[in-house]
């Protein structure tokens, strides 16, 4: 197993006995102020959904449809390539972005001693500019090592401060995802959590993530909602009444967790449910409320947003209505009376516009590669981004 640095803290808060789930309180020494030093207000947003797109000073970074990491203005002028793709790169994501420095994580596919192509993830970090490129880390140096705790796959990764946080696919199958803190230095590496994990979001100094009490991949498994401070402090979660379904009475449907998203004010966190409902509800826990009730809520929302009064979910409530796709690009927008609207894209919200990435037609159909789009609030004036 990897060597860690590792300092316990005891934590002593009731929630957690109610929980039934305890984070790992190892390596957990320092004090994060917590916030995360760029301008993109949706940024814990954005990354839960790839981290394609961020803003900063003026500038719009991106990916685009060749998976080159790119910049322009926020006019769509002077679009100038950083970091071209390699003949193997998979994709790039989880954009992050300080004063002076850019962090990102590429993924490659490597031939491997066994009958299979792998996929080895690497954060670098360049300047703005694309000038500089430095690399911090790669779960390559982690691959087959007798001594060494192989990381599989890096989610959900964001700086804040001199440390990046993301969560960990460990082992086949994805039985064992955990959080993980390093240095933005690539030093220091620290499992957090030591229960299986998903769905990262790090917003106003606060880790909230999901978590399975048994650490099965089964969506039947009891989900909850951890709340948790960067230093490992004041650790609380939500169930949602887990406990009142029966597992012999097929007539409940069970009311557990299947995605969240917390807004850019750190206030509310809205999430959605197996019996395919939207719900909000306090960041303390505290005054939930129904959104939204849908018959064809797609339990496993693949991306999650919010702007103003609206919350932005990819889920296939179209799926047998207006498009013939799930996976074409479309959203909804519910706000908190309930009011529903259909709209294209939703994933990345910056100022007035949507960014959003389309890898279907509109008749269903692969497109031959991802084209990403930009689109008005009101959803005109839809430009194509290259």
């Amino acid at each position: 197993m990897k060597k860690i640095a590792a300092v316990v803290i005891a934590v002593l808060i009731p929630a957690l006995t109610a929980c039934g789930i305890l984070p790992s309180q190892e390596g957990l020494v320092t004090k994060e102020t917590g916030a995360v030093p760029v301008s993109s207000p949706n940024l814990a947003a954005h990354i839960k959904n790839g981290g394609s797109v961020a803003e900063h000073d003026g500038w719009i970074y991106y990916i685009n449809p060749e998976k080159d990491l790119c910049r322009m203005k926020e006019d769509a002028s002077e679009k100038t390539v950083l970091v071209g793709h390699k003949e193997n790169t998979a994709r790039l994501n989880y954009i992050n972005i300080t004063d002076d420095s850019l962090y990102y994580c590429e993924t490659i596919i490597t031939d491997t001693e066994y009958s299979f192509d792998a996929e080895f993830e690497t954060i670098y970090k360049i300047s703005l500019d694309g000038a500089s490129k430095t690399k911090i880390f790669s779960t390559f140096d982690t691959y087959d090592k007798p001594d060494v705790e192989y990381i599989e796959g890096i989610r959900n990764m964001t700086v804040v401060d001199a440390w990046i946080y993301f969560a960990v696919q460990n082992g086949w199958g994805s039985k064992t995802n955990f959080i993980y803190k390093m240095r933005t230095d690539g030093t220091e590496l620290t499992r957090l959590t030591d229960t299986k994990c998903d769905n990262l979001m790090i917003v106003d100094g606060w880790m909230y993530y999901v978590a399975r009490g048994d650490g099965n991949t089964m969506v039947a498994q009891k989900e909850y909602i951890y709340k948790m401070r960067l230093d490992g402090s004041e650790v609380s979660c939500f169930n949602d009444n887990y406990d009142d379904y029966k597992e012999d009475d097929k007539t409940k449907t069970r009311d557990g967790i299947s995605a969240f998203v917390v807004d850019a004010d750190n206030e509310w966190i809205y999430y959605t449910t197996n019996d395919y409902t939207l719900y909000k509800i306090r960041t303390d826990f505290t005054e939930k409320s129904m959104i939204y009730k849908s018959n064809s809520f797609f339990p496993s929302a693949q991306a999650f947003n919010t702007h103003g009064d609206w919350v932005y979910v990819s889920a296939p409530e179209y799926l047998l209505t207006e498009v013939t796709n799930r996976n074409s690009g479309y959203f909804f927008r519910v706000n908190s009376s309930g009011e529903k609207q259909m709209i294209e894209g939703g994933s990345y919200i910056i100022g007035e516009w949507i960014y959003f990435n389309k890898c279907f037609d509109e008749q269903g159909e692969r497109l031959e590669k991802d084209t990403l789009y930009r689109i008005r609030l009101d959803g005109t004036e839809r430009e194509l981004i290259e």
